[in-house]
């Protein structure tokens, strides 16, 4: 059972996922992005997973535009001060350029 990820290694993805901008997840569009390996892990019920950094500016516009909701952490007030604090701290936190890819989101060779 070999990764087929490599921390260091420039990868082309298919798809990716962000950490958004109030603490959530959100799918970048289909399409092809650039990223260098940065961290590699496996999960026996779901396989190979890593974080990497995306390597190009349409990579990066793609999951910004992604990531950002267009909520503000004071539209989490309703549920609560610890709510609202943990949606300030994920704002606070957002780095469009760290995404997250499974070895099923690989661009083909």
């Amino acid at each position: 059972m070999s990764s087929p990820f490599k921390v260091g290694d420039v990868i082309r993805l298919r798809s990716a996922t962000v950490r958004n901008d109030v603490g959530g997840t959100s799918f970048l569009p289909p399409g092809g992005y650039e990223a260098r390996v940065g961290r590699v892990w496996h999960d026996r019920e779901t396989g190979w997973h890593c974080e990497a950094a995306l390597t190009t500016a349409a990579g990066l516009a793609a999951s910004a535009a992604a990531g950002t909701t267009g909520f503000k952490p004071g539209d989490y007030a309703k549920y609560g001060e610890a709510h609202e604090a943990g949606v300030r701290a994920a704002s606070e936190a957002f780095d469009p350029s760290t995404v997250y890819a499974s070895e099923s989101d690989l661009a083909g060779g």
